[in-house]
């Protein structure tokens, strides 16, 4: 039985967060009205947007002066927008 349930949740594990998110949403707009709901969204969305900026602005994007001679291991992460 075990198995069976550890299948069954592991088969259909993609569909379980948009779900969760559609209920958690319906439920939301439920027990608030609907413009009190917009305000908080938005202030949830707007303040994660800027978190996020803060968060990625106090990081250095190029760092030139690392002399790799002195480091026996560097690790270099490196990625694109395109």
């Amino acid at each position: 039985m075990k198995k069976i349930l550890l299948k069954f949740i592991n088969r259909y594990s993609l569909i379980y967060l948009p779900l969760g998110w559609i209920f958690g949403l319906v439920i939301f707009f439920i027990a608030f009205e609907p413009s009190i709901v917009l305000y908080i969204l938005s202030f949830f969305v707007i303040g994660s947007f800027f978190g996020l900026y803060l968060f990625n602005s106090k990081r250095g994007l190029v760092v030139d002066n690392h002399n790799f001679s002195n480091f026996e291991y560097t690790i270099i992460e490196f990625y694109s927008d395109y």
